[in-house]
């Protein structure tokens, strides 16, 4: 679904620098399952993916504040950065950056929820086909999710002018975020692909934003999954 009424509304003459980091790796990362608002664990190599992200952050300027999601994933990866640094930083709930709710395919492999809904092939993989009528069989819409998203990221630029914001958050949300910022869209993109713990970059100018970095993994070149959870 095309979407272009959101773009507006980043403002303010300071400039804000916004981290968007994914979780580690989780155990149903691993066995490529639905997550969505199931908490989920870090792998050992997802706790090391946090200590790695950590300790390259130390050596750049420090976040003035991290947000993370209401699920575990996010707690523990944000926990482990800190470890890290030199100095404690604020960590802030907000359960609006939480992964989209996947309903009854929670728990499910892709696999198995073509198996158990054949009706949603069409709309899995293609951001074209995002429409508001479609959600996740006792989930949250598409769209929905996406609005969620992207409206919050934008309130934390316009609240955090002059400042640099880490937030800890899922892949489905950075994906769509950039999606939006790309192609307008409220929809997800196999473009994008976001490893566990990468970092992308995003300033504000003016009215808009410009993407410094996308999904790198600076600390690693061989330790990130991919996945949307």
């Amino acid at each position: 679904m095309r979407d272009g009424t959101i773009r507006a509304q980043v403002t303010g003459s300071r400039p804000a620098r916004l981290l968007l980091l994914r979780h580690g790796q989780t155990t149903w990362n691993v066995q490529e399952r639905l997550a969505g608002l199931r908490d989920d664990v870090l792998t050992v190599k997802g706790q090391e993916q946090a200590k790695a992200l950590g300790r390259w952050l130390a050596t750049q300027p420090p976040p003035d504040v991290f947000y993370v999601s209401g699920l575990r994933r996010t707690h523990e990866t944000a926990r482990f950065i800190q470890e890290q640094l030199s100095r404690v930083i604020d960590v802030r709930v907000d359960p609006h950056l939480n992964e989209i709710h996947f309903g009854e395919a929670e728990g499910l492999s892709i696999a198995e929820v073509l198996q158990r809904f054949p009706y949603l092939s069409p709309f899995l993989r293609s951001v074209e086909a995002d429409h508001p009528d479609w959600s996740w069989p006792g989930g949250e819409s598409r769209v929905a999710y996406y609005k969620r998203i992207i409206t919050r990221i934008q309130d934390l630029l316009n609240r955090h002018q002059g400042q640099t914001v880490a937030l800890v958050t899922h892949g489905g949300v950075i994906n769509g975020f950039l999606t939006w910022w790309q192609r307008g869209l409220l929809g997800y993109t196999e473009h994008f692909t976001i490893p566990n713990c990468s970092i992308t970059e995003i300033v504000t100018h003016g009215n808009g934003l410009s993407v410094v970095r996308i999904a790198e993994t600076p600390w690693s070149l061989t330790t990130a999954s991919s996945g949307t959870e």
